[in-house]
């Protein structure tokens, strides 16, 4: 076990490294455990529990890195369940703004399902 790093300090590596973790809490505390906590496979003892840092924690953790505008999901399905709007996200990824695309168009969003080809 590497617990010397604060919960913070782990959740923010995990972040880093593990773009899927910016999309599921779920993911991001399964990678925390076994890169932290040294869960490894899919066998968890109960007992474990007791001593494992819980989901709230580290999903609140998480959601305080995006509301300084860090690491945001890299999925736009999530960032908009999570309450971000789609020019925040794409402003924080580097895309540009939805009003500054031409394609589809100023009132449709490359994120609208009409506006996504099969090519996509």
């Amino acid at each position: 076990m590497n617990t010397n790093m604060t919960l913070e300090k782990q959740v923010e590596d995990c972040l880093q490294k593990d773009l899927a973790s910016r999309n599921s809490d779920i993911t991001l505390m399964i990678r925390v455990w076994h890169d932290y906590y040294g869960i490894v496979g899919d066998v968890i003892h109960l007992e474990s529990l007791y001593s494992l840092p819980k989901q709230d924690n580290i999903k609140r953790i998480r959601a305080k890195f995006n509301h300084n505008g860090k690491y945001y999901p890299t999925n736009y399905v999530i960032a908009k369940q999570r309450g971000i709007s789609e020019n925040e996200w794409r402003l924080r990824l580097g895309y540009p703004l939805k009003e500054d695309t031409l394609i589809p168009s100023k009132e449709k969003s490359y994120m609208d399902k009409e506006c996504i080809t099969a090519e996509d």
